[in-house]
Parts: C-alpha cells; sequence; structure tokens
C-alpha cells in the first residue's frame, strides 16, 4: 500500500473528530469565555499551567517511548513485549500522579494560608490536583493507542467522548457556579471519562498478548524515555511561566486573552497534528527496516498536505483577527495583534514539516535535545525583557524567534544525519492559491464591511473555496493526490458484500493467528508490513 493512500486511510477519522471539536470546540469555548470573562478564563487559565507543570515532572517521557516502540516491536515480530512496556509505564504514572495529587491536597489542608491567593482559590487548586494523575495517564493510554495505529478509537474517546461530556456538564454546573471552579468540575469530569474510555481501548488491544515472562526494558528504551524526558523538562514550563508573569504583571484579564488567542493559533495547527498522530508511529516502523526513501516521502506528504490544510485559516484569522476575537467578547479584541504574530509562528512551524518527529523517532533525539536547550534559554531571555514593556505580545514575539530558531537548527541536524531535503517543487504551487484567497477578504476590508459570525463562517468557507479551486485550476492534481481521490471514489462506489473474516482485529492477533502480515484486514501489523 502507497503512503498517499496509507494516510489519509487512517486520517479520515482523525479528520471527522477535528472538524467535529473545530466547530463544536469553537463554540463552546465562546461560551465559556462569555461566561466567566476573560478575568475567570485567566485564573482557570493559570490553574491549568499549573497542572501542566506538575504532569510535566512526573510524566518521565513514558508516553513517547510507547508511541517510539510499540510499532517497532510490531515490525520486529516482538509484540510480546508490549504488555510489560505498557503496564509498567501505567503503574509509574498512576503511582506518580496519585502521590501528587494526594500530597498537594493535604499541604492545603494542613497548612492553609488565609490571606493567600492560593487559599482563596482552594476548591478550585484542589479540584484541579485531581487533572495530574488523570492527565498523566490519559496521555499514555493515547500513545499507547497510536502505536497501534488505532485512530479511529482515539477520535472517538477525545474528539467525541470527550468534548460532548465536558460540554454537557459545563452547562449543567454552570447553572450553580458561573465561574473557574464550576469549569474545572466539568473538564474533571470529562478528563475521567476519556480515561476510562481509552482504558478500555488499551486493554483490548492487550489482551490477546502472551506476556514475555522475564523480559525487561531494554537499554535503549531507557536511554531514549530519559532523553524525551529531558527534553520536555527544558519545555514544559514555558508556557506556566509565561501566563504566570503575564498575570502578575498584567492580571488575570491578560491571561484570559493571552490563553483565547493561543486557542486560535492551534487552530491551523489541527491539520498538523492530525497527520503527525498517524506518521510518527511510521516514522519509527520506517526506520526500523532502515527504509530512507519511505521517511523522506512522509516528511514530504506531511508537511505538504498540513500547510495547504491549514493556509486558508492562518489568511482567515490575520485578515478578521478583531472580528473573531469579538466573538468572544470586547475584552479580547485587544489581542488582535498577539493573534496575527501567533499565526507567522504557527505558519513557520507548519512550513518546516515534522521534523522534530522524525529526528526523535531515528534515534536522534540527543541532537533535538541540544538544540530545544539552546531555543528555550534564547526564549526565555527574550522573554523576561519584552514581557515587562510588551506585556501578552512579548509572548507572541518570543514564540515567533523561538519556533523560527528551533526549526532552522533542526532541518540542518536532519540534513546531516539524515540527508534530508526540506525542499519539493510542490511548495511553490502555494503562492497563487493563498494571493486569490486573500482576495475576497481585501475586497470586504476595503469597503469598512463589518461582519456578524455568520458572515465569519461564510467567509472562512469563501477562503476555503477559493484556495482549494484555484490550486486545482492553476496546478491539477499532484500524484498522490490522484491516489487519494480516486481511494475515496472507490470506496463510495457501492461493491457487493463480503462477508467478514474473523481476523478483523488487531494485527497482534493476525500475526498470532497466522503468522504473518499479509492479511488485508490487519490494523496495525499490516501498516508496518506495507
Amino acid at each position: 500500500m502507497s503512503i498517499a493512500r496509507q494516510v489519509p486511510g487512517q486520517s479520515a477519522f482523525l479528520l471527522a473528530g477535528n472538524l467535529f471539536t473545530l466547530v463544536a470546540g469553537f463554540g463552546f469555548q465562546i461560551y465559556v469565555a462569555r461566561t466567566i470573562g476573560a478575568e475567570g478564563l485567566g485564573i482557570f487559565g493559570m490553574l491549568e499551567a499549573g497542572v501542566a507543570f506538575a504532569a510535566g515532572l512526573l510524566g518521565f517521557g513514558l508516553a513517547h517511548g510507547a508511541v517510539r516502540f510499540i510499532p517497532e516491536l510490531i515490525a520486529t515480530g516482538q509484540a510480546e513485549k508490549i504488555r510489560t512496556l505498557v503496564f509498567g509505564g501505567l503503574r509509574v504514572l498512576g503511582v506518580a500522579g496519585g502521590l501528587a495529587a494526594i500530597g498537594g491536597g493535604l499541604a492545603m489542608t494542613l497548612w492553609p494560608l488565609p490571606d493567600s491567593g492560593v487559599q482563596i482559590h482552594r476548591d478550585l487548586i484542589l479540584a484541579g490536583l485531581l487533572l495530574v494523575p488523570l492527565g498523566l495517564i490519559n496521555e499514555f493510554q493515547i500513545q499507547t493507542l497510536r502505536g497501534f495505529l488505532d485512530i479511529r478509537y482515539i477520535v472517538i474517546g477525545s474528539s467525541f467522548i470527550q468534548l460532548m461530556s465536558k460540554i454537557l456538564i459545563t452547562v449543567v454546573v454552570f447553572q450553580f457556579s458561573r465561574d473557574a471552579f464550576g469549569y474545572a468540575v466539568a473538564v474533571v469530569a470529562s478528563t475521567a471519562t476519556a480515561t476510562a474510555w481509552m482504558a478500555m481501548g488499551v486493554r483490548k488491544h492487550l489482551r490477546p498478548l502472551v506476556p514475555a515472562g522475564s523480559w525487561r526494558y531494554p537499554p535503549e528504551w531507557r536511554r531514549f524515555c530519559g532523553t524525551m524526558y529531558s527534553q520536555f523538562l527544558l519545555l514544559f514550563w514555558v508556557l506556566p511561566f509565561y501566563r504566570l508573569v503575564v498575570g502578575i504583571t498584567n492580571g488575570p484579564a491578560a491571561v484570559g486573552i493571552l490563553v483565547i488567542c493561543f486557542t486560535l493559533f492551534a487552530l491551523p495547527g489541527i491539520f498538523h497534528q492530525m497527520l503527525l498522530t498517524i506518521v510518527t508511529p511510521m516514522f519509527s516502523a520506517a526506520n526500523a527496516t532502515s527504509d530512507r526513501e519511505r521517511l523522506d516521502a512522509l516528511f514530504h506528504l506531511t508537511l505538504d498536505w498540513a500547510v495547504r490544510g491549514a493556509l486558508p485559516l492562518i489568511l482567515f484569522l490575520m485578515f478578521f483577527a478583531e472580528d473573531v476575537l469579538a466573538l468572544f467578547g470586547a475584552e479580547f479584541q485587544a489581542g488582535a495583534w498577539l493573534l496575527r504574530i501567533l499565526l507567522v509562528a504557527q505558519f513557520v512551524n507548519l512550513a518546516a514539516g515534522p521534523v522534530g518527529n522524525l529526528l526523535n523517532m531515528t534515534g536522534h533525539e540527543h541532537g533535538v535535545r541540544r538544540i530545544t536547550a539552546i531555543s528555550t534559554l534564547i526564549g526565555t531571555a527574550l522573554f523576561l525583557v519584552l514581557v515587562f514593556p510588551l506585556g501578552a505580545l512579548g509572548v507572541g514575539i518570543t514564540l515567533l524567534v523561538t519556533m523560527t530558531c528551533t526549526n532552522l537548527l533542526t532541518l540542518q541536524l536532519a540534513a546531516t544525519r539524515l540527508q534530508l531535503r526540506w525542499y519539493d517543487p510542490r511548495f511553490l504551487r502555494w503562492a497563487g492559491p493563498a494571493i486569490l484567497a486573500v482576495l475576497p477578504a481585501l475586497a470586504l476590508d476595503w469597503l469598512q464591511m463589518p461582519l456578524p459570525a455568520t458572515g465569519l463562517a461564510s467567509m472562512l468557507v469563501v477562503t476555503y473555496v477559493v484556495f482549494f479551486a484555484s490550486h486545482l485550476l492553476l496546478h491539477g492534481l499532484a500524484d498522490d493526490d490522484r491516489e487519494v481521490v480516486n481511494m475515496v471514489v472507490g470506496l463510495l462506489r457501492p461493491t457487493n458484500s463480503l462477508p467478514t473474516p474473523p481476523c478483523q482485529v488487531t494485527g497482534i492477533n493476525i500475526r498470532a493467528r497466522h503468522g504473518c502480515y499479509d492479511c488485508e484486514h490487519a490494523v496495525a501489523a499490516a501498516t508496518w508490513k506495507q
């Protein structure tokens, strides 16, 4: 099976989930922001930063190890060792997260500080402590399912079950507590629901595996997790630190504006993350068989599709920043230029491609760690210089500079170690459609026509239609695009139904029953083999 068919075949589920998240999640974020205001959202944002800080300290790089080694163990016929890897990781993270939550709760109960902001928001913080073990376990389970390439299960749990439960619980809780605490309760409950769902998926994949007996984690697994953990320690505190400093210097409302701007900044990255969810374990499998040609093809295909999927949204948000932020409340419009700077940083990150993931999955994580250290030092120094005169705007400039430095250095490392060639002629095909796509926005800006929410939605659709229609008219379909279209048409064309073979389970079952990876109904193992 070619890469062009394999990647979209899995990403169809992610696309459906991301579209649902984009529509339902965006409207839900507006509802929350208008209900609790910029200050309430800022208070929750600082709590969220604290939870991320604690989870980062206690993650130990184990989730990265799962997505790195599960595909490799499947590709090399050592799937029986996966049980030890997964159960060991869950035990460590469960104990670490549980002790952190219990210790934090006891500390606040036994040593209260009546006059401090911590004690004022005591109930909110206690609710947030529950997110530490839940978040650690949930993330590890998601990465485990990624290793098995069970994208459908991840999408159902994270995009549908978790988001819908969060929306429903928030609406109910806001009838009694329309503040940051009520929102925190809803987030805890929805995260617990998603964690339970992911646990059932992991159990489904592990059940048919035979325990590996006395097998222990190999040295390369411990080295990889240690390297990823040390690399993560260089970064995990950055965003919480930014929010804390902005909150101290400019107040909680400024943090609320920062949270919304980062939410919008992340939207174009959804296309990139969607593809990375699939291709990251494929990088590992291709590296296990020393297939350099496949690594290059995966890299260029992911970069091209991620940019084409995100570029119209970036252009739309750049031109209509004030109007989009006004949907959350008039006070959020102050972040328009911050949002524009963040969007430029997002484009730089997308245009560099999945180079960091490629290096991590091919044994060059030590080089990525050194680059991360350099960029973090530059970013921290720049932020401390800019935050006091510029406030939240300094965060955007800092992120743009650090993302640019990081991506340039990692591309250089990939060119040296993997002989990766970044450029591909297809990249020039972005320019013409991008110029044509902004013409309707320029016309509205020249006419100075205010847009309501329905008008903004219509303009977003117009921007996408113009971009992809002009891309098709100017350049036609690339070979991989045509292959995807033919695959979709083939799926939609009615065919005679065939009986489902009994091997339609996981790739592990197929290997156990047939001793090979050559069944077309395989999910994981067939993917690695092909």
